[in-house]
C-alpha cells in the first residue's frame, strides 16, 4: 500500500477506535471540517480477514448491504455510503455482488451548520460470509480536531473518493432498461475493444431480480424473479457499468 505524505490542501482527519468481530476489522475515519455545502466526508474501512467477504449495495436474495447511521450524532442529518465497483460471487444456489478483499467505502455525511462542531457516533450495520454469513453492528465515534495538521488519513479519505466508479457517457453507460415480460434487457454503450463488460444493478424495494447474463451481442438479460403484485414500474435503475479498466455508476430509466 502507498502512503501519500501530509501535503497542503489534504485535509486532516479523525478516526474512530477499530471494532474488531470474526472475521473482519471495522473503523470510520472523517475530515475534521464540512466543506461550504456542509458534506464532510468519511471513510468505512472494512478490514476483511483471509476469506471472508461482504456485501454490495444490492446484496442479492440473502444478504444484507452495508448501512450506516449517524442518527446519534449531533449537527448531522444524514449519511450516504459509496461503493467501489464490486465483484461478483457464485455461491452454487445464491448469486451476488460484493468485495472479497480489504475495502474502503467512502460515505458522506451531511452537515446541518459547517460553522458548528460536529462529531460523528455512527452506528453501522454490516454482513459478512465465510462458510456461513454473520451479521455485524457497530458504534463507530470520531471526534474532529479542526486544529490538527493534515495526515495520512485524510489523504486516504481522498484516495477512496478518487477509486469510486465515474459518471456515464455518452459512450460508455446504459441509455436505458427495458422490461419485457420477466425480463429486463439493457443494451450499454461500450467503446469497440473494450474488454468483459460486466454489469451490476441494483433491485428497487420489493423487486428480486437474478444477476445480468451477458446475451453474446454487447447486451444483458437480466430476470425478474419476483415483484411487488400491482406495483408501478419503477422509473429508472441504478446500475454499476465495468469494462476494461473502466466502471461507471448512474441511472437509467425503465421501460
Amino acid at each position: 500500500m502507498l502512503f501519500l505524505p501530509a501535503l497542503a490542501g489534504v485535509a486532516n482527519a479523525a478516526e474512530s477506535a477499530w471494532f474488531e468481530t470474526d472475521g473482519v476489522r471495522l473503523q470510520l475515519v472523517t475530515d475534521d471540517r464540512p466543506d461550504a455545502d456542509g458534506q464532510l466526508r468519511g471513510v468505512l474501512k472494512v478490514a476483511l480477514q483471509p476469506g471472508w467477504k461482504t456485501y454490495w449495495m444490492d446484496p442479492g436474495d440473502a444478504g444484507v448491504p452495508p448501512q450506516i447511521d449517524p442518527g446519534a450524532s449531533p449537527n448531522v442529518t444524514g449519511a450516504t455510503i459509496h461503493f467501489p465497483t464490486p465483484k461478483r460471487f457464485d455461491d452454487g444456489p445464491t448469486h451476488w455482488a460484493g468485495y472479497g478483499q480489504p475495502v474502503d467505502l467512502p460515505v458522506t455525511f451531511t452537515v446541518a451548520d459547517a460553522s458548528k462542531f460536529t462529531a460523528i457516533d455512527a452506528s453501522v450495520f454490516i454482513g459478512v460470509c465465510r462458510e456461513v454469513c454473520i451479521p455485524v453492528q457497530a458504534v463507530l465515534s470520531a471526534t474532529p480536531d479542526p486544529q490538527a495538521a493534515a495526515t495520512r488519513e485524510g489523504a486516504a479519505i481522498a484516495a477512496a473518493f478518487s477509486r469510486l466508479p465515474g459518471l456515464p457517457t455518452a459512450d460508455f453507460g446504459v441509455a436505458r432498461f427495458e422490461l419485457s415480460g420477466d425480463t429486463i434487457v439493457a443494451r450499454p454503450a461500450v467503446p469497440a475493444g473494450t474488454a468483459a463488460a460486466d454489469l451490476f444493478v441494483v433491485a428497487p424495494s420489493g423487486w428480486l431480480l437474478g444477476p445480468p447474463r451477458a446475451d453474446g451481442a454487447g447486451g444483458f438479460d437480466i430476470h425478474v424473479a419476483g415483484r411487488p403484485a400491482g406495483g408501478e414500474l419503477p422509473a429508472a435503475l441504478q446500475y454499476t457499468l465495468v469494462g476494461g479498466d473502466r466502471a461507471v455508476t448512474g441511472s437509467a430509466a425503465l421501460q
